[in-house]
């Protein structure tokens, strides 16, 4: 745990609405004293909990902070926190901005969340980043924050559980086997079966981890694997066919490599080409 108390308050401008996220204040290395909020805050939090342990009570929910998890509490939502164990010590962030619902969702979650850390060192390595931006005082302090704001709720995403209690790293080591083979071997023949073998786990069971961890099926994305060597052989061979591009990424129909390739381009192959 690093020793520095590091604190920061922002004035949020209306200029600073075209950023994505905004930060409006933190705290690193906090012993957090309790708060009530009737009414809630307007600005989403974010703490990681670094020693002892509180309790988070979230409108009719309550969650129990320790040492190595993290939570994200949302806004306007009447709230109150407060130390079970102390000393409570925290990093705790509050930001907005138009993207952060969204890509809160795109982490799968959806309201107030408190969640362990399996690779607390990922976020450990971000927030101290974002400590040292705090510290430097530069004029675009401010911008420089809001991108490591994204960089922390980044860096949660292989954190998070994907189903079950795994978070997205332990299912994405399952999955390695089956990933590493289709990219040495994407040019070639491939069926689920043969995948789910390379994976060690059933048919059914691959599908889920792909969808869990990558959210997408297998073969949808064997066909952007192969699409985007397509576009590097178009571009780079430009002496080639495109029918002998599309046998070099595993597609022998290239009608069937046709309606692929435009799902996944949003135009032809010959478009592509043209077009770069």
């Amino acid at each position: 745990m690093t020793e520095r108390r590091i604190s920061a308050y922002y004035t949020v401008e209306p200029g600073d609405t075209a950023l994505p996220l905004v930060v409006d204040g933190v705290g690193l290395s906090q012993e957090q004293h309790p708060i009530h909020r009737d009414a809630g805050y307007e600005y989403f939090h974010f703490f990681r909990c670094l020693q002892g342990e509180g309790e988070v009570e979230a409108g009719q929910r309550r969650f129990s902070l320790k040492s190595g998890m993290g939570m994200i509490l949302y806004p306007d939502e009447p709230h109150q926190y407060y130390a079970v164990e102390s000393p409570w010590v925290v990093d705790w962030i509050t930001f907005g901005g138009e993207s952060a619902a969204a890509v809160l969702r795109y982490l799968d979650i959806g309201g107030s969340a408190a969640f362990e850390l399996p690779r607390p060192e990922v976020t450990a390595s971000v927030i101290d980043a974002f400590g040292e931006a705090l510290l430097s005082q530069r004029p675009d302090t401010k911008l420089d924050i809001s991108c490591q704001m994204y960089r922390l709720l980044a860096s949660l995403y292989w954190n998070m559980p994907a189903g079950g209690n795994l978070s997205r790293q332990k299912r994405y080591s399952k999955l390695e086997p089956a990933l590493r083979y289709i990219e040495e071997h994407y040019s070639e023949p491939l069926t689920l079966a043969l995948l789910a073998e390379k994976a060690g786990v059933s048919e059914k069971h691959l599908c889920l981890l792909f969808q869990e961890t990558l959210r997408t099926r297998p073969f949808r994305y064997i066909n952007a694997l192969r699409v985007n060597n397509c576009k590097r052989l178009l571009l780079e061979r430009r002496d080639m066919s495109v029918q002998r591009v599309a046998a070099l990424c595993g597609y022998e129909n290239i009608t069937y490599f046709n309606q692929v390739f435009r799902e996944m381009a949003g135009m032809s192959p010959s478009r592509f080409r043209q077009l770069h």
